[in-house]
């Protein structure tokens, strides 16, 4: 293996900024610009209308649909909205049975009913 192997790029390197850092001591060039005037150009403006117009690309016909689906179980009884209108927040558009749920509560009640302590009658 070759232990000088990594300093050879940075003699390299080294040997470039030195050599860049000479080239840039020339006395000749800072004594010849102080002498001369640079040329300066000179421009009339004035305001003028300017009329821009862009053509934007555009669709008639949505590239995408989404469908709006309910995220509830149940049968559907009745829908109370016509597509393409919007009704107000506070009213009912869809009239459902929720089975899952009822199942859910009876199962809780009859758990319930399990649990508690029973009735004692002193007559």
């Amino acid at each position: 293996m070759n232990k000088n192997r990594g300093l050879t790029p940075l003699a390299v390197v080294l040997m470039l900024s030195g050599s860049l850092a000479l080239t840039g001591c020339d006395d000749k060039q800072d004594q010849q610009g102080g002498q001369q005037m640079p040329e300066v150009g000179v421009v009339t403006l004035k305001t003028e209308p300017l009329q821009i117009t862009t053509e934007l690309p555009g669709r008639t016909v949505a590239y995408r649909i989404a469908e709006v689906r309910p995220q509830v179980s149940g049968i559907i009884l009745k829908r109370n909205f016509v597509e393409e209108v919007i009704s107000k927040r506070e009213s009912l558009s869809i009239r459902l049975i929720l089975r899952p749920t009822r199942r859910l509560t009876t199962a809780l009640r009859a758990i319930w009913q399990k649990r508690r302590p029973p009735r004692i009658s002193l007559n």
